[in-house]
């Protein structure tokens, strides 16, 4: 019996490419989680000009939202064994 419950509205599915190449393979990332948050990283571009007395800019150049998963780490799970190999092969 699978303990993933039916999506409601307004949930995010979150679903990994578990293939390395060829036709994609999908796998939901959901098993083990107990906790999700996101939040916004912005790069900014702060630059001061010396010239005709200018107290210079902030720019925002970029945004990117970061989600971070907490829980229990499942073996067997095809996302989660997919995300470690990953890391090992990146040497983390």
């Amino acid at each position: 019996m699978s303990d993933l419950k039916p999506a409601q509205a307004g949930d995010f599915i979150f679903e990994l490419n578990t293939a390395t190449e060829g036709t994609p393979s999908f796998a939901p990332l959901a098993r083990g989680i107990t906790s999700l948050s996101c939040r916004l990283v912005y790069n900014i571009s702060d630059k001061s000009y010396r010239s005709a007395g200018e107290a210079g800019s902030v720019c925002k150049t970029g945004v990117k939202r970061v989600f971070i998963f907490e829980g229990e780490r499942v073996p067997g799970d095809p996302a989660q064994d997919f995300v470690l190999s990953t890391l090992w092969r990146r040497g983390r």
